[in-house]
């Protein structure tokens, strides 16, 4: 659901009406749950800030800071249009706070992990990765995770020989 969302917004422009109801339609999604503003807003930072980071360690190269302002401003948006409130005013203003969140909020629960297991294994199951077995290919992915992530995950660290030639 959350990748047609936000498909109809990216495609058509986050003042579109097929937008507009895409967004409402999200919102009546999340509707029947409790998230917290700051939950709605780490979610935002994280479709801010990780294209950037996946690029600053494996891209060809690092985005610009015109790169960084302007995903800064598209996600604003959306979130302006998802009448989610305190959205950061700029793109360190997201890393301070996604940072600080993860500190206080990243920890483990079993969900984590069945969550991130079904993840992994559609990630495994089309794509690049799909021809790898999948032994190999979920160590790889998890030498790619930093440590916080795979403590929260449940997940066990993995060889720092793995982890270097994964960041090569």
């Amino acid at each position: 659901d959350t990748d047609v969302i936000l498909c109809e917004v990216t495609e058509n422009g986050v003042d579109s009406v097929r937008a507009r109801a895409a967004l409402r339609r999200l919102n009546e999604i999340h509707g029947v749950y409790k998230i917290t503003n700051d939950d709605h807003l780490y979610t935002l930072s994280v479709f801010v800030l990780e294209p950037a980071r996946f690029f600053a360690r494996y891209g060809y190269r690092p985005y610009s800071d015109a790169e960084k302002a302007a995903a800064t401003a598209v996600w604003t948006r959306i979130g302006t249009a998802m009448n989610i409130h305190s959205i950061p005013e700029s793109y360190a203003a997201f890393d301070a706070f996604n940072v600080a969140y993860e500190r206080d909020h990243m920890v483990h629960a079993a969900a984590n992990t069945r969550v991130g297991n079904a993840t992994m294994d559609l990630l495994l199951s089309a794509g690049p990765a799909a021809p790898l077995p999948r032994g190999p290919a979920r160590k790889i992915f998890l030498a790619a995770m930093d440590d916080r992530l795979l403590d929260a995950m449940g997940y066990p660290r993995q060889h720092w020989a793995l982890k270097k030639a994964v960041d090569v």
